[in-house]
């Protein structure tokens, strides 16, 4: 059936036979497509134009017939990350631990966790790893900042393994002086008033 595009609407051409089923068809697709696509999910076969606000994580794309472009910057979301260790697991207690993120692009996400110790707070045992906002890329190896501030003020990397969701803190500097190792219950020392932080942009599944 011969249609003329007017705002990218379809309509029937004065020349065309008539067919109200395909014409209203044509014409609610073409509506829907115009219209902002609102959902935590990403639009199934969507148009060149199509405009999408997911509000889970309160950003605004366009697709450009091959990818979604950001056109909006989100506002940052929170998130409580999980702590846990490879051998016991820490107890919290009266101690803080949060977490925020916002997404800067379809698959670029900065995050930032802050962890508060307090007087009823246990370290556990083992490794520490604390869980992400969304699970990383399954194709590299990844690295954010991260800092411990206690009387020895360590400083190093958080590591994200291949599609993990998690993040391990690493500590490589102390006061200056290079050291080398995963960060665990008792080491460093967590006492009551230290903290611990992550924070940088990692590459999302």
């Amino acid at each position: 059936m011969s249609t003329t595009p007017r705002h990218a609407l379809r309509y029937p051409a004065s020349t065309a036979t008539p067919d109200v089923p395909t014409d209203m068809g044509n014409a609610m697709t073409d509506v829907d497509n115009a219209l902002p696509y609102v959902s935590s999910s990403t639009p199934a076969s969507p148009v060149a134009g199509l405009t999408w606000y997911n509000p889970s994580t309160d950003l605004t794309q366009i697709y450009d017939g091959t990818t979604w472009q950001a056109v909006s910057v989100p506002l940052f979301g929170a998130f409580t990350p999980t702590w846990t260790a490879s051998s016991v697991n820490p107890t919290l207690g009266n101690g803080t631990l949060n977490g925020r993120y916002f997404q800067l692009a379809p698959k670029a996400i900065f995050v930032r966790i802050d962890l508060a110790i307090g007087s009823t707070t246990s370290g556990g045992g083992g490794t520490y790893s604390f869980a992400l906002p969304v699970a990383a890329a399954s194709d590299f190896e990844q690295f954010i900042g991260f800092r411990v501030a206690n009387a020895n003020n360590f400083v190093g990397f958080g590591y994200i393994p291949v599609s993990s969701t998690t993040v391990r803190p690493f500590a490589t500097y102390t006061n200056g002086s290079a050291t080398a190792s995963a960060v665990s219950g008792g080491a460093p020392a967590l006492s009551a008033g230290s903290s611990m932080s992550f924070w940088g942009i990692y590459e999302t599944a």
